[in-house]
């Protein structure tokens, strides 16, 4: 007989761990499974640090994203005592002239002065010999050009995995490491879960929910 939990949340990495954390949050039965043990080398997450930057030259639809983000980790780390979020500013440095695209956007510099004034973001533009009094660890043009705010920083995404996974267990997540799934398969009336546990086989349910 399966066992039925609301959401099983497959792959506990920074997506997974937040899932997992926010879907507990809630009140839903969560059941999460990852054949490693999160945080682990095997992600995209793996390593001490990742950008955070409240404007995005990818687009300024992500900036309410990151708004929230920097606000789960300031709560997690009141809850945990785990250093998550760090605040250092951001700087966005290019060069006059055609300059090639960064993550598809042709003039990131501007697309990210863009993005931050759509949303009324506290920056600076400032010139080559700006940034090189300021910030001396980078060799500079004097006609390159930098978008500056103080806001934007760095995340350590391992420590913010083992955060959201730790609160999501304090909430009642039941989440089993080092187990693998076989199969997944969706029936009428749910989606059902195979794994291999240590010693025998889980198989889970999640019910198919009215929307």
């Amino acid at each position: 007989m399966a066992k039925t939990y609301d959401v099983i949340v497959l792959g506990l990495g920074a997506m997974g761990a937040s899932a997992a954390y926010q879907l507990a949050l809630r009140g839903a039965s969560v059941l999460g499974l990852d054949q490693f043990t999160p945080p682990h080398e095997q992600g995209s997450t793996h390593g001490d640090t990742r950008i955070t930057r409240l404007a995005c030259g990818e687009g300024p639809q992500y900036t309410p994203f990151v708004q929230r983000s920097h606000q789960i980790w300031r709560g997690l780390e009141e809850e945990t005592g785990r250093p998550l979020l760090r605040q250092n500013g951001v700087v966005v440095i290019a060069g006059a002239g055609e300059v090639a695209p960064t993550h598809g956007v042709a003039k990131f510099l501007e697309a990210t002065v863009q993005s931050a004034k759509a949303w009324t973001l506290e920056h600076e533009v400032i010139d080559g010999g700006e940034i090189a009094r300021r910030f001396p660890a980078f060799k500079v043009a004097a006609d390159d050009q930098a978008y500056y705010d103080r806001l934007g920083g760095f995340v350590r995404p391992e420590n913010c995995i083992a955060a959201q996974l730790s609160r999501a267990r304090a909430r009642g997540a039941e989440l089993n490491m080092g187990e693998k799934v076989r199969s997944f398969r969706q029936e009428k009336n749910g989606v059902v879960v195979v794994w291999c546990r240590a010693f025998d086989v889980g198989v889970a349910q999640a019910p198919l929910k009215p929307s």
